[in-house]
């Protein structure tokens, strides 16, 4: 073998081999690029799910407080109408006697 033939085959080697160590170069660029793309959808998915859930956490607590105020006005309403009728009760009650004591027996 001579200089040449081993230069020639050097060269030749290198020459195939080049645009495979280009595209593996390339490819392992694009991967790096496709999976830092992901992290950070990855991460806005998660911190928008995590800004949602607190958002439905507060919604939730407010819906629990206004249904609390709510069913309190309603207590508050009942006690109310059942005051009312303890009064007219009474009244009616009064009234039944005063018309049985100021009536004649017979």
């Amino acid at each position: 073998m001579s200089f040449d033939q081993i230069l020639g085959g050097c060269i030749a080697v290198i020459v195939a081999g080049m645009p495979a160590m280009i595209a593996l170069i390339k490819l392992q660029q694009l991967h790096v690029l496709i999976n830092s793309r992901l992290t950070q959808l990855l991460e806005m998915a998660s911190s928008s799910g995590r800004a949602e859930g607190e958002a439905i956490g507060r919604a939730s607590s407010q819906l629990s407080v206004e249904s609390f105020r709510l069913m309190q006005l309603q207590l508050d309403r009942i006690l109310c109408r059942i005051n009312e009728m303890d009064t007219r009760l009474d009244t009616l009650t009064l009234d039944r006697s005063r018309e049985s004591t100021s009536s004649p027996q017979k």
